[in-house]
């Protein structure tokens, strides 16, 4: 028998699918806050004692289906934007061959709450700040146009400076300049300005994203 005939070409490696719900095509998100179904299929084959399948996930937990090709995800429904990733990770398909597929989306989650937090940061450099607005512009963007964003600042023990409220007019600035932000999506001040925060004893600005249905002009409190 010939080296040839002996010789055996090697198969060829499966090919690792991951499908989960569709995306925005415009803002490439997954929208409301449901949980995430995905599925795994490698080249028709089932999972057995040969081929056998880890999940791991970052940004959720897994409810149900460890160890099989269909998993259900959860997320955390406090936060605004987050992003999941997923990764199936296979043994059995042959030496050589890749063993690891990932599934990545950002998910919208929908507000159940009367507003939720977007961010709160206290007196940290100005660039930092540029970073945390950064953040908060994107969340902003990612919503519909009748959700608007609420800048509350907190002054702490020193009252009288109103250092806070000056912060939060220059985020307001920056927001509007720097990322476009429609001035009519941004409302600074507390629901009742009259009513003292018990619960923040430091400088902070807080930025929430609550749902309205006529937007207003910009003002420093809003009118009760």
């Amino acid at each position: 028998m010939s080296v040839a005939a002996q010789q055996q070409e090697k198969a060829p490696c499966p090919v690792i699918r991951l499908e989960g719900p569709p995306k925005n095509e415009q803002t490439g998100l997954i929208h409301g806050w449901v949980p995430v179904t995905l599925s795994a299929e490698v080249d028709g084959r089932k999972l057995g004692d040969t081929v056998t399948v880890k999940w791991s996930v970052s940004g959720g937990e897994i409810s149900s289906g460890q160890g099989t090709p269909t998993i259900t995800v959860v997320a955390d429904p406090s936060q605004p934007i987050q992003r999941l990733n997923v990764t199936a990770e296979f043994d059995g398909l042959g030496a050589g061959c890749p063993r690891k597929a990932t599934w990545a989306s950002l998910i919208e989650v929908a507000i159940q709450e009367p507003w939720v937090k977007a961010d709160e940061y206290g007196d940290i450099p100005r660039k930092q700040e540029g970073e945390r607005l950064y953040g908060v512009a994107m969340m902003l963007r990612a919503y519909t146009s009748d959700l608007r964003l609420r800048i509350i600042p907190h002054d702490g023990p020193n009252r009288r400076n109103e250092k806070a409220a000056r912060r939060a007019e220059r985020a307001r600035d920056y927001l509007i300049k720097k990322h476009g932000i429609e001035p009519g999506r941004i409302v600074l001040g507390p629901k009742n300005p009259s009513t003292k925060d018990p619960y923040h004893t430091q400088f902070a600005l807080e930025f929430l994203i609550e749902p309205v249905k006529d937007l207003i002009p910009p003002c420093k409190e809003e009118p009760q």
